[in-house]
């Protein structure tokens, strides 16, 4: 056993056993006005997880929910934001 060599090697986790990455919302800012975003439902500590398309599309708004606790996310476009100002 003079000569023994020990695997120092870190082991790697399959990809099976490591937790899934939260997306996160990818908005398009020439869209979507970032300052807009108002938050309700859900868990205000989840470490949210969004489907890239938004769940709900109108003309003046968009919502994304969180796939993991329902917390809806919603912006609205630049042209409803510009015209609410006097």
């Amino acid at each position: 056993m003079d000569h023994a060599v020990i695997d120092t090697a870190e082991t790697v986790e399959a990809p099976a056993q490591r937790a899934p990455r939260a997306r996160k919302i990818n908005i398009d800012r020439e869209i979507y006005c970032p300052h807009s975003v108002r938050a309700r439902a859900g868990d205000i500590s989840c470490d949210h997880d969004f489907d890239p398309a938004p769940t709900v599309k109108q003309a003046t708004f968009a919502i994304w929910n969180c796939t993991r606790c329902g917390r809806e996310f919603r912006y609205e476009v630049w042209s409803a934001v510009q015209s609410s100002r006097p």
